[in-house]
């Protein structure tokens, strides 16, 4: 930045010399032509004289009013060629120039009047504005001096202060933005994350269904009696499955195992206390209550470790229901509406299973009254039909079997469906009292991001203004302003990202 800095001076120091020679040399010039032009400007004020007076006497029909003015003009011009004669050494510079610029004036109006030029006096006055710009560069060179040199080099440095300010604030301010726009990245990457694991229970979900359909076949494969034996059920029964205790209860248990061990050594120590009372001394006794206190503090430092083990595993618990509460959330209108198929779809296979089963043991009661009203006499007419008795029986076992299992799946099914329920109720008290919270810091976010806009809005009406009122003297001034008005939409376009990212890591 300071070898910047020095550069932009040297650079400004040989551009306001090579100005400054310029200057000078053009002065110099000037000042070499300045007698010769006084000179011919005495020859000229004669020979304008003469054609004056030649013109006076060859037109005497001229306008008097003309003539005076024509005379008038002359006088003033004379005038101040005496004056400049008379100030030709003195150094005000003002002075001379405003009669040098009067007496040429004053010559163009004389010539335009004697020329009869008053409706075309264009031609006239482009030979006198030589000297008139002549003139003034000459006093703009002269007015030229060390302290304006130094205040333009003054506003040049507050200009590239300011514009280094700014290029900083916008590299802030881009870097920024892009850390917003990685964190931004890792989010959709964690929701695609998300729902893969969505995928993965959908596909869970698929293969209980499956499951369940594949129940649904061998229900209704025993509907059809393919096996006569209960060897099938035996193999399709539901299993009970030893669930393993939780991590916090087995830490539950641990710290009940030392209370009671605690417990245990508090007693031991009264009875020791009791026995040293009658028999032991005060040394046996201060050693047992040494011993005591050794075991009470080693049991205390375990049980401390096991509740600070317990409370992290607790805190890893609570952050992981928070990581799924939102995908529970997610899934609790699909669970509705599958919980609706569902119990409409078992609703209905339940009916008509039970109707099938008391069809069917209504047919088999049947039956068995026509096996017990026909008893033939002869032992050849009874074989067959106490084969087909044998056979109702077994059917009938096979019957009561399946209502069992249903009755069974049944039970299960709405065990599942309670859990379900008390699940559902306890999250959704979780998320309401979550989203108070939620709702507080979308309603703070909405409020900074309106005071942003009206923010933008006022600084395009700053700039429209300033565009309006640009002009010549004030622009350095309305420059200053608008760069010192973009360093603070910088500034706030900074913080507006810092609370973006904060959001996001409330979010997360």
């Amino acid at each position: 930045m300071e070898k910047g800095i020095l550069w932009l001076l040297l650079e400004a120091a040989t551009i306001m010399t090579v100005a400054a020679l310029w200057f000078i040399w053009r002065g110099v010039v000037l000042y070499k032509k300045a007698p010769k032009k006084g000179h011919d400007g005495d020859t000229e004020n004669t020979s304008s004289t003469s054609p004056a007076a030649a013109a006076a006497a060859a037109d005497d029909n001229e306008p008097p009013p003309f003539k005076a003015l024509a005379q008038e003009l002359e006088g003033q011009a004379h005038q101040t060629a005496d004056i400049l004669k008379s100030n030709r050494d003195s150094d005000d510079l003002d002075q001379i120039t405003r009669l040098k610029l009067w007496g040429t004036l004053v010559k163009a109006e004389r010539a335009i009047l004697l020329n009869e030029e008053s409706k075309r006096p264009k031609p006239i006055l482009n030979r006198f504005m030589a000297s008139i710009i002549t003139s003034l560069e000459k006093v703009k060179s002269r007015n030229l001096s060390q302290h304006s040199l130094s205040k333009t080099l003054q506003d040049i440095d507050e200009e590239f202060v300011q514009a280094s300010e700014l290029l900083i604030s916008k590299e802030e301010l881009m870097y920024n933005q892009r850390e917003l726009h990685q964190e931004l990245h890792e989010s959709i990457d964690h929701a695609k994350q998300k729902l893969n694991k969505l995928k993965v229970k959908e596909n869970e979900l698929e293969r209980l269904k499956l499951e369940l359909e594949k129940q649904r076949q061998q229900i209704h494969k025993l509907e059809h009696h393919d096996s006569h034996s209960a060897g099938p059920f035996a193999s399709h029964t539901p299993q009970e499955q030893d669930t393993e205790p939780h991590y916090s209860t087995r830490h539950l248990y641990q710290l009940e195992r030392l209370s009671k061990r605690q417990q245990a050594i508090i007693e031991h120590l009264q009875a020791q206390l009791k026995d040293s009372e009658s028999e032991l001394g005060q040394q046996q006794e201060q050693d047992a209550q040494q011993i005591a206190l050794s075991r009470m503090e080693r049991l205390s430092q375990e049980s401390t470790s096991l509740i600070t083990q317990l409370q992290t595993e607790l805190d890893n618990a609570n952050v992981d229901i928070d990581t799924l509460k939102q995908d529970i959330s997610e899934q609790e209108l699909q669970l509705k509406a599958m919980d609706a198929q569902i119990k409409a779809a078992e609703g209905g296979l339940l009916g008509e299973f039970q109707t099938l089963t008391s069809n069917k043991r209504d047919t088999l009661e049947a039956l068995l009254d026509d096996f017990a009203s026909i008893k033939p006499d002869d032992k050849e007419q009874v074989e067959p039909f106490s084969h087909q008795e044998k056979e109702v029986l077994n059917l009938e076992q096979i019957l009561k079997e399946s209502e069992t299992c249903v009755q069974l799946l049944a039970q299960e099914l709405e065990s599942a469906e309670a859990e379900n329920n008390s699940l559902r109720a306890q999250i959704e008290q979780e998320l309401k009292g979550k989203g108070r919270a939620q709702a507080q810091e979308m309603g703070e976010l909405n409020a900074l991001r309106e005071e942003n806009q009206d923010l933008v809005t006022e600084v395009r009406d700053l700039k429209d203004q300033i565009v309006n009122q640009v002009s010549e003297s004030n622009e350095k001034t309305l420059r200053n302003e608008y760069n010192k008005k973009s360093l603070e939409l910088d500034r706030l376009q900074l913080a507006y990202s810092d609370l973006e990212r904060k959001y996001l890591g409330t979010l997360r």
